[in-house]
């Protein structure tokens, strides 16, 4: 798309021939709708100067199983025969249900391709309720394999792979005397005391399921792209941390690199209330020459300040499209989502932000979360900041995007393909267990050996990696970035020390002591062990706050239409359930240093509630209708801002500590 503004979407076919929304639609600056409906309907956004992002959707469970004559035991379910938590119950493994689904896809963009109106395509997947790329999740983190055309695949993967039963025998230490014997494992399970799943059979299994997913988003690209040359975008939703099986996986690489294997396209990413997420997103976009499109997801599920977070976001991640999700609210008078987004939207339309590439990036593992026993792989996320994010932002957790410039996150695929060019210190969190593919192990050596310095927390992090071959594997002294147990160095008091491992122009860095996300000591520990080395190599943000992370300040990059440097001002101190909104930072001042090589026009974008902003060095602006305010300044400079205090009138500390937000599943 390129398009030098960022663009705003939304859900649904607004009413415009209601005169109010119509006005709405224009006072908000909207330039494209998301929804399946007819020419007409596009015909009649086009008049108001408004294009189509095109979902073709999916046909619905009794369409995909109509006259197939599928019993219970067919659908998508787990191993005790429960069925989909999602409430969609398919067969999706059922060979004619995909054929009727992806026909339905081809059909679809056939019968549309020449209608100028469309200017995008978003496809669904046909395995989850949302469309978004995942499998058909079960709440408790069941795997939705055991339906009997789901075994049968699978039975079939196996047999390809070892040919013979007593090869298959010999691999599993088992007794099988037909491959009809064999079904898919349950697990991840803990395999002695490992904190790993260390069978081989579910090895085969993650291999097996991957390689489904992967079919699955690419038969659906294939089918339109028969048909269009159009950017084609997929849905990836939830906090990418494999925290229940399916809706968060957090296989943002794979699927950014399926769409563009196949020309111009986008990815959709559903969670943009945290940073972590958008970050993640913009970085795999990057790399595989993707736009990105950022999507909050939406009432009833989420609280106001998770729109102050998208706010934020959208600045931080510079998509080419901010995408509003809702069920009405945005048109309903009096309804706190409506006065928020009238609010925020035309000051974002103003800004098209382009990031600057990081010399620090984070690692999170994809791959890991399929092998923990708990299904997830939360390191980096659980430590990128406390607040700005969806899941168990009111539990007191380190913040450490905020002192390092608020990285990019990296996943596996990216390592294999090349994202560690041109940054110069890869962190990996690790808090257990950390492992990864044999080829992207390749790619850290040999960045590392071209001057690349790795950080490592924990013996765990990286001590297994994933053949070529699909099995999980010790990786002993991490393919020898580690350096050797024979003489570990101690301090005075006995305890192990940091070990240094220097390869060719660069060097692994070893702290034996995983994080424990939410124990001061340890990630203060941890935080003074990665700005130190920070420090050391002359790295790291050239914006901050100083001798503060109450606040996070996060270079934006120049603004495309302006050339002015935008900054994003996260305000944000606390977050609870019982309170609409959030508790800004009240009755405090903190001083912003912008040093060289950072030079010129520079603004800061922020919200508070604080009874005034106060800075002697910048021009202070309220945006109209409070929330937001901007400060205008030349850097490099030093500047000291102030916050009035709070007007809510809540009594934050009398708050229960304990308590969390819910899940925003149904």
């Amino acid at each position: 798309m390129n398009n030098e503004r960022m663009l705003l979407g939304s859900w649904g076919y607004p009413d415009i021939g209601d005169a109010r929304v119509s006005e709405q639609v224009a006072a908000m600056g909207f330039d494209t709708f998301s929804h399946g409906g007819g020419a007409v309907k596009r015909g009649a956004l086009a008049e108001r100067g408004l294009r189509t992002n095109c979902c073709p959707g999916r046909p619905d469970a009794g369409a995909l199983l109509k006259g197939l004559g599928l019993k219970r035991a067919d659908l998508d379910q787990k191993s005790d025969g429960e069925l989909a938590g999602e409430g969609v119950n398919i067969s999706s493994f059922h060979p004619t249900v995909l054929r009727r689904f992806i026909k339905h896809i081809g059909d679809f963009i056939k019968q549309n391709a020449g209608d100028e109106n469309i200017r995008t395509y978003m496809l669904s997947s046909p395995i989850s309720l949302y469309g978004e790329s995942h499998y058909t999740i079960s709440l408790d983190g069941g795997h939705m394999v055991f339906s009997r055309p789901a075994v049968s695949r699978y039975r079939a993967f196996i047999k390809t792979r070892y040919k013979t039963v007593r090869a298959l025998n010999e691999a599993y230490g088992t007794k099988y005397r037909s491959f009809d014997q064999v079904r898919p494992p349950e697990g991840p399970e803990d395999t002695e005391g490992a904190g790993l799943d260390l069978r081989r059979e579910w090895s085969d299994f993650v291999v097996w399921y991957n390689k489904w997913m992967d079919l699955m988003n690419g038969r659906s690209l294939d089918a339109a792209r028969k048909y269009t040359d159009k950017p084609l975008g997929l849905m990836l939703g939830g906090p990418k941390v494999g925290f229940i099986q399916g809706i968060a996986c957090g296989h943002t690489g794979p699927v950014v690199k399926s769409i563009t294997k196949r020309g111009a396209g986008f990815l959709s990413d559903t969670d943009s209330q945290t940073l972590f997420s958008v970050r993640y997103s913009r970085a795999a976009c990057r790399l595989y020459g993707a736009d990105l499109q950022i999507e909050h997801t939406g009432p009833p599920y989420l609280e106001p300040f998770h729109q102050y977070n998208t706010f934020i976001n959208t600045l931080a991640g510079g998509p080419e499209i901010l995408h509003l999700a809702h069920r009405g609210e945005l048109f309903e008078e009096g309804n706190w989502f409506r006065d928020i987004y009238t609010r925020l939207t035309p000051v974002l339309k103003r800004y098209r932000t382009r990031p600057p590439v990081n010399e620090i990036a984070f690692f999170h593992s994809y791959i890991t979360a399929m092998f923990r026993p708990d299904s997830s792989n939360a390191d980096v996320v659980s430590v990128y900041d406390r607040t700005n994010k969806i899941w168990f932002p009111t539990r007191r957790g380190a913040s450490f995007a905020r002192a390092l410039g608020n990285p990019e996150t990296v996943d596996d695929v990216m390592l294999e393909d090349g994202a560690l060019a041109g940054r110069k210190l890869l962190i990996i969190p690790n808090t257990s267990v950390t492992v990864t593919t044999a080829k992207a192990m390749d790619a850290i050596r040999k960045w590392v050996e071209g001057g690349g310095v790795l950080l490592c927390f924990g013996d765990g992090c990286l001590a297994y990696e994933v053949g070529r071959d699909g099995a999980l594997r010790a990786s002993p002294g991490a393919r020898g970035l580690r350096a050797a147990p024979e003489n570990p160095q101690t301090d005075r008091g006995g305890d192990k020390k940091v070990s240094v491992k220097r390869l060719c122009a660069g060097k692994a860095i070893w702290s034996p002591d995983a994080i424990k996300p939410f124990d001061t000591d340890s990630t203060k520990s941890a935080l003074a062990l990665t700005t130190g080395l920070m420090n050391e190599l002359g790295i790291g943000p050239a914006a901050s706050v100083m001798g503060s992370d109450e606040i996070n300040l996060i270079d934006c990059g120049a603004d495309a239409v302006s050339g002015t440097h935008i900054f994003a001002l996260d305000c944000i101190t606390q977050v609870h359930p019982d309170v609409k909104g959030a508790r800004f930072a009240y009755d405090k001042s903190y001083t912003l240093l912008f040093a060289a090589p950072l030079e010129g026009p520079a603004e800061i974008l922020g919200i508070t509630d604080a009874g005034g902003v106060y800075c002697k060095d910048a021009d202070v602006r309220y945006e109209r209708g409070g929330l937001v305010f901007t400060l205008r300044f030349k850097m490099p400079c030093e500047i000291t801002l102030t916050f009035g205090g709070d007007a809510s009138g809540t009594d934050w500390d009398a708050l229960d500590p304990e308590r969390v937000y819910p899940t925003y599943l149904p």
